[in-house]
């Protein structure tokens, strides 16, 4: 009697174990946030300093450079714009010059100007994402399996470049009774992941989308993926950008038919 019980209790946790990462509980209010997100995300490209707004990207050699904004000059990691200094190795300033911004920008050893027009009507124009229709089936139920202190994972860039970025944990979640993982890195006051799928061969950007995520409250290891905030990276938009692309391991064996799709 006793073994039968125990058998009985095993199965009833294998059940339970199997289910637990199911669909998130949605908000009543959800397709109102959501379209709140939208609108947020399409006034920051479209912003003066915004991803649709970037005009050029220049890698600078020692010396001076001369571009349609202005004219800098490059000594090792320090650069000066008309005797004052723009970039300190580490910090850059924002410079305006008429409808130009510009600012420096540092990819491992290279130094480069990144430059925006603020005039541009066919931005000014630009009011939607290609997206899937929301589906909320695709907001998850996730387990953060919190990595140790210290833990990296390596990124690589457009350019080749490799990054060892600090991994606060590992995301956990089913879809269709399938258990995934997606390593997170760090991303400010939430977690950060860039993760490809199926879907990227066709229908989404062929580099990858990027998402933010909520850390778990306080006591608990449970938090919520909502693939219809999978977004696009700044390189689906602009050739002057520098994107990350996603670990091999984010890289998902199915389609997340979800979020924003490959832009026009």
């Amino acid at each position: 009697m006793n073994a039968t019980h125990n058998l009985v209790l095993l199965f009833a946790v294998i059940a339970v174990s199997c289910t637990r990462y199911g669909q998130a509980p949605v908000p009543s209010d959800y397709h109102v946030q959501l379209d709140a997100w939208i609108e947020t995300r399409i006034t920051n490209l479209k912003a003066p300093t915004g991803w649709l707004r970037l005009s050029g990207m220049i890698w600078l050699d020692e010396g001076v450079t001369t571009f349609e904004a202005g004219q800098v000059l490059r000594s090792d990691t320090l650069v000066y714009h008309a005797d004052s200094l723009v970039f300190d190795g580490s910090t850059a300033k924002i410079v305006e010059n008429g409808p130009y911004r510009w600012t420096i920008i540092r990819r491992s050893d290279l130094l480069g100007i990144r430059i925006w027009n603020t005039v541009n009507a066919q931005v000014d124009s630009f009011s939607a994402i290609p997206r899937y229709p929301t589906d909320t089936t695709f907001i998850r139920a996730a387990r953060f399996k919190k990595n140790p202190v210290g833990t990296t994972l390596r990124v690589v860039n457009i350019l080749g470049q490799i990054e060892n970025v600090p991994s606060p944990g590992v995301l956990e979640f089913d879809i269709d009774g399938t258990r995934y993982t997606l390593d997170a890195l760090i991303g400010g006051e939430r977690m950060f992941v860039i993760l490809g799928d199926a879907t990227n061969r066709t229908e989404t950007y062929q580099g990858g989308r990027y998402m933010y995520i909520d850390y778990p409250a306080e006591g608990t290891d449970r938090t919520v993926i909502d693939f219809n905030k999978a977004y696009n990276p700044p390189c689906a938009f602009t050739p002057y950008s520098t994107c990350q692309l996603p670990p091999k391991q984010n890289v998902l064996p199915i389609s997340i038919p979800a979020g924003e799709k490959r832009p026009n």
